[in-house]
């Protein structure tokens, strides 16, 4: 894949996951402004109730007063016309009288006459009248029958006339009433108090389902001043952000008072209301993002890792062609028949097939080395070795090279004990490819530096050089495999990028460790730890 088509996959996948977000963004934005549009209508319906509570606790107390004060009349006038009975109390608002009409007449004719009278009057300012007789009759009741029925007579016209009254005496209450409210001009701090209404908001608060902190205050516009407020500090945060409503707004005449409430904790509450929404939102939103991050992250691998593979086959057929050409071209030489009959000549291009085959086998078994690494394919034939002796073995091995550089490997052994347990080919190789690197990675005469030093549980080994050197940027992708540092301007450095990668898994493989410190321009120093027994090592 073309790096421009990546490029372009990628932009379009950005593109839509920030469409993806914007729009779940958009709607749980859209979501918390309508949540707070029904908090403030539910809100405002409380402090309406609280309105109309008060407006109705306010005209029932107006009416219990005039209510009182008609009754403490009707009761006197009562009293006062019960000139020839008996009156008594039997319970609130109640008087009972009883009346007996005798006199020498009616007792001559063996007539009595007895009649109880009872007036009710409600706290809804309504009376009523209520009258028993019981008269007791006489032979001689005939004889004033006629006069009795009279009587009967005028008693219901009486009676009509005074419910005529008492009609006209409840209306007259219900004017007064209404007058009162309308024209009601006492100071608002004495029409309610800080715990009624405080008692009224949190009634309402708890039937309509909201339960948070508040504070409330009044405005008195008399005088401006702020009534029942419970901290100076909650004043200017109330009156710019709180809700309001106007108290009493059927007063007609009196100065508006302003009822004020405020929720401090009211965004908290609304996305506290939400949570299960929004943190249904922000996991979906952070999965789709890991989703897409590690998916360009393994387009982004993969493609690093076909170049790098790419570049592997390059260079291993580089690596591979140049022995075959030299062996195909000693081959070309040895068939001319004037060669054959030098046996010096002969014997020198016989060599060099033979170091070149050596060579060609060398880099297939690393190939096959590093398959077998990255399967886990591979066992370790672990015994006791010198370290010292391995090193000295790999030096060997590399110092005609570094000579014919003109270079030189300085050796500085410092360990009191350098027998360790370890697989001696590996062990070799690990060395021998450090020796390597430093040896290609210097761009003039190698300058190579091997240290030991014992420690209490194992060895350390540093491979030192005076090289190019490697950039913090890239420091640490040299242990990943097919990986090459580059090296600008400089070409000529041969190699698959296995070398280093197969260092750090042998490393580990006997529980050891690798770290390097490098600074570009001046060289690599490269550190192993390699424990005395093969066991795993407890960390430090």
């Amino acid at each position: 894949m073309s790096r421009q088509r990546l490029i372009f996959i990628i932009a379009l996948m950005s593109i839509a996951l920030l469409g993806l977000i914007g729009l779940q963004f958009y709607w749980i934005n859209n979501a918390i402004h309508l949540n707070e549009e029904r908090f403030k209508q539910t809100v405002h319906d409380v402090m309406n109730n609280v309105v109309k509570s008060l407006e109705r606790r306010e005209a029932l107390m107006i009416a219990q007063e005039n209510i009182d004060r008609y009754t403490s009349v009707v009761n006197k006038r009562t009293l006062k016309l019960d000139s020839t009975g008996t009156a008594r109390w039997q319970e609130d608002k109640i008087i009972k009288s009883k009346r007996i009409f005798n006199n020498d007449m009616l007792e001559q004719k063996g007539l009595e006459v007895q009649v109880e009278e009872e007036a009710v009057i409600s706290k809804t300012g309504f009376a009523k009248r209520l009258l028993h007789g019981q008269p007791i009759i006489s032979e001689n009741f005939k004889d004033i029958q006629n006069k009795l029925l009279n009587d009967s007579l005028n008693y219901t016209k009486n009676m009509q006339n005074k419910q005529l009254l008492r009609y006209m005496n409840k209306s007259e209450m219900v004017s007064v009433v209404l007058e009162h409210l309308v024209n009601f001009d006492k100071p608002i701090e004495q029409r309610i108090n800080a715990h009624l209404l405080d008692s009224l908001i949190h009634l309402e608060l708890v039937n309509k389902g909201l339960s948070l902190p508040y504070y409330f205050g009044v405005v008195d516009t008399r005088n401006y001043a702020l009534l029942f407020i419970d901290s100076v500090a909650n004043n200017a945060e109330m009156l710019r952000a709180g809700f309001h409503t106007q108290l009493f707004p059927n007063d007609e005449f009196a100065p508006p008072s302003i009822l004020y409430l405020h929720f401090p904790d009211k965004r908290g509450y609304i996305l506290g209301e939400m949570i299960t929404v929004l943190g249904s939102s922000v996991v979906f939103v952070l999965i789709i993002i890991f989703s897409f991050a590690s998916a360009v992250n393994i387009i982004i691998k993969q493609r690093k890792l076909s170049q790098m593979t790419n570049d592997f086959i390059n260079n291993m057929t580089h690596e591979f062609k140049t022995p075959i050409s030299t062996i195909s071209l000693a081959c070309d030489v040895m068939q001319d028949t004037d060669i054959r009959k030098d046996d010096r000549q002969l014997d020198r291009y016989l060599t060099v097939i033979k170091d070149e085959n050596e060579r060609l086998g060398r880099q297939v078994e690393k190939v096959l080395q590093i398959a077998s690494l990255g399967k886990g394919d591979f066992k370790l034939k672990v015994q006791a070795l010198d370290i010292n002796d391995v090193i000295a073995k790999a030096i060997q091995n590399i110092a005609i090279q570094i000579e014919n550089r003109g270079g030189k490997i300085d050796v500085d052994f410092n360990t009191e004990e350098s027998i360790i347990e370890a697989d001696e080919v590996h062990l070799s190789n690990i060395i021998y490819n450090l020796l390597d690197n430093a040896n290609k990675y210097s761009p003039n005469a190698p300058n190579i530096k091997v240290s030991t030093e014992s420690t209490k549980n194992g060895v350390i080994i540093t491979v030192s050089d005076k090289g190019l050197g490697i950039s913090k940027d890239t420091i640490n992708k040299v242990f990943e495999k097919f990986y090459r540092v580059p090296t600008g301007n400089v070409h000529n450095i041969k190699g698959f990028g296995l070398g280093l990668s197969y260092v750090k898994t042998m490393v580990e493989a006997h529980y050891g460790s690798i770290s390097v410190q490098s600074e570009l321009g001046k060289g690599s120093d490269f550190t192993i730890f390699l424990p005395f027994k093969h066991e795993p090592q407890e960390k430090q």
